[in-house]
């Protein structure tokens, strides 16, 4: 291998430098801005603050908040019973024979 290539793959294996988190920015968002996001959606929504026209809209950024705040540990999962699946029911009746 000659000067130039070794030179090269030196190049190659040299990570870019990672931005420094913004501490110091007041402006910048963390992940407590996010689970406050998701209160105030919970308290619009229970107040009828929401048109129907935007439900879709703001339900899939209810969504998309709730997964990552679940899946960074913030939040267990939806305390709503409307996304837990309905109990199983038997599905013979009892009065009838076959």
């Amino acid at each position: 291998m000659n000067k130039e290539n070794t030179e090269k793959v030196n190049e190659v294996n040299e990570l870019p430098e990672q931005p420094e988190p913004a501490e110091d920015n007041p402006n910048a968002l963390g992940v407590n801005d996010l689970n406050l996001m998701v209160s105030i959606l919970d308290a619009v929504a229970q107040r009828g603050g929401i048109r129907a026209n935007e439900m879709e809209v703001v339900g899939n950024l209810y969504t998309k908040l709730m997964e990552f705040l679940v899946a960074s540990g913030v939040r267990q999962g939806p305390e709503n019973e409307m996304t837990t699946p309905p109990a199983e029911t038997d599905t013979n009746e009892r009065g009838t024979n076959d």
